[in-house]
C-alpha cells in the first residue's frame, strides 16, 4: 500500500501553482464598453449630420491589469465623413486604439449616417 505524502515534491507543487497564478494574471481578457457615442469627423462646411444609432458597444482585449482602470473616454469611436455630400450613407465605425487594450470589434459594425445641407 502506498503511503500518502503531501509534502513530496513540494518545490514542484509550489512552482506549478506560482506559474498558474502568473499565467492567469497576464492572460488576455475581454471587456465590453457599451453606450459609446459615435463622433462624426471631417464633416464638410455647411453640412449637418447624424448617425443612427448614435451609440455603439466596443469589445476590447488586453491584460487584466490594463483593462481594470479603462474608462469609456480612453477609446474614441468615430465615422469619417471626409468628401461626402448631402445624402444617406451606411458607413463603417472606426476606433482609435487604446493604449490599454486593443479593439476587437464594435457592435454594430456600420451605422446609417444622414448628411443634410445647412443651406436651403
Amino acid at each position: 500500500m502506498t503511503r500518502f505524502r503531501p509534502f513530496r515534491h513540494l518545490g514542484l507543487k509550489v512552482l506549478s501553482v506560482g506559474l498558474a497564478v502568473i499565467l492567469w494574471l497576464i492572460a488576455p481578457v475581454e471587456r465590453r464598453l457599451t453606450g459609446m457615442s459615435v463622433h462624426l469627423r471631417n464633416l464638410g462646411p455647411d453640412l449637418t449630420a447624424r448617425a443612427m444609432p448614435s451609440t455603439v458597444a466596443v469589445l476590447l482585449e488586453g491584460s487584466r491589469q490594463s483593462l481594470v482602470g479603462l474608462n469609456p473616454g480612453d477609446v474614441d469611436v468615430f465615422v469619417d465623413l471626409a468628401g461626402l455630400d448631402a445624402g444617406d450613407y451606411l458607413l463603417g465605425v472606426s476606433t482609435s486604439r487604446s493604449e490599454r487594450g486593443g479593439v476587437l470589434r464594435t457592435d454594430p459594425v456600420v451605422v446609417q449616417v444622414q448628411i443634410i445641407s445647412a443651406q436651403p
